[in-house]
């Protein structure tokens, strides 16, 4: 099942539980709906996220269905139903011929003295319930500024270096605000310039050094911006079901 066959499914989000409800919520908020793939094309976090997503609802729903699963006895072919035979009667009790002895006094029965059974109870221990674990979710593009943050002092591959310099491109003609794409395009330029000056032999930079005044921009947008989303996740669940 693809994205957008998976909202043709027409589903309803008060019908999941609250950790897929909120996992639902993600995957139309990153695909607007399924109509847009840029992030889940470009970004393999994005990705992962929303198969993961898709597959936990689509099990939770057939699973949901509310079929009766117990199966019926059929009888087995070529076998006459079982003749059921009536039980026998009870034998008659023989009458006692009168005599002129004079009965004997009956005894009386003891009484049956009941054996005591003693019952094992058995304890149950319940078990304590998973915490919860308060996750913040980040727009694509701030997640990138984070990222990119973290390179400081790293020694990064000049492939993975290009790689991600063309997530940048792409998230920064797809952001709608201003100062995010304005800060997205200093370090586009910034990296391009740096890979430029790199000899063609190169391919690892080690201990990355990023501008103290790049750094700081990029660390006030971050501290600054709302999450989009704050959710819980079941620990035990992949961001992930």
């Amino acid at each position: 099942m693809n994205v957008q066959s998976y909202f043709k499914m027409g589903i309803n989000p008060s019908a999941l539980p609250e950790n897929l409800r909120t996992a639902h919520e993600y995957v139309k908020d990153a695909t607007k709906e399924g109509k847009t793939l840029v992030y889940y094309n470009n970004d393999p976090e994005v990705r992962k996220m929303v198969d993961a997503t898709i597959e936990r609802v689509s099990n939770y729903l057939k699973e949901n269905k509310g079929i009766d699963k117990t199966p019926v006895k059929k009888q087995a072919k070529g076998k006459a139903p079982g003749i059921i035979r009536k039980a026998p009667a009870p034998p008659k009790k023989k009458t006692p011929r009168k005599t002129n002895k004079v009965a004997a006094k009956s005894k009386k029965p003891k009484k049956a003295v009941k054996a005591k059974v003693r019952t094992k109870i058995k304890v149950i221990k319940e078990k304590a319930p998973k915490a919860l674990v308060n996750v913040k979710k980040y727009s694509l593009e701030l997640q990138l500024i984070k990222s990119f943050v973290a390179m400081k002092g790293k020694d990064k591959k000049v492939s993975a270096i290009r790689s991600f310099l063309k997530r940048i491109e792409t998230a920064k003609t797809n952001t709608n605000v201003s100062s995010q794409k304005s800060l997205l395009t200093t370090i586009a330029q910034r990296m391009k310039s740096a890979l430029a000056g790199l000899a063609g032999d190169v391919t690892v930079i080690r201990n990355i050094n990023i501008a103290d005044d790049l750094l700081t921009k990029c660390k006030a947008a971050v501290k600054n911006a709302k999450p989009r989303l704050q959710v819980q996740y079941l620990s035990g669940l992949n961001g992930k079901k």
